[in-house]
């Protein structure tokens, strides 16, 4: 059968569509307030640990300053679990609630992709 497509757009307080894979690759988007960059990376370093106690991990983190033309400060990462539940389990994980008012008043925004890996690339 033909590849069904995805949302690539979906609502951080549900879980992200079935992929083809188990493995679920998301990029996340997150327009950080600057004055609260310091709350910002207790609360993702925190929530790096919860992701590797639960199989996940962050592959990747880049951090995108503002410039004239966009005043945002943003974050991309790369985050894979091996699969919706235990993206799940990390999502209800008791230790991140107790640190999520360190998120709340530093994240503006968030955007999650949804995708797989890609191979071929020679990366």
């Amino acid at each position: 059968p033909p590849a069904r497509p995805f949302p690539t757009r979906y609502s951080t307080s549900r879980a992200p569509p079935r992929l083809r894979s188990a493995v679920m690759t998301l990029v996340v988007t997150l327009t950080i307030r600057p004055e609260a960059l310091a709350s910002f990376t207790r609360f993702e370093t925190i929530a790096a640990a919860r992701m590797r106690a639960h199989g996940g991990a962050l592959l990747n983190a880049v951090r995108i300053p503002p410039t004239e033309a966009d005043a945002r400060l943003r974050e991309v990462h790369v985050v894979q679990f091996p699969d919706e539940t235990a993206f799940a389990a990390y999502r209800a994980d008791p230790e991140l609630a107790k640190h999520q008012h360190l998120r709340a008043e530093s994240v503006i925004a968030t955007e999650l992709l949804a995708g797989e890996r890609v191979s071929g690339y020679d990366v």
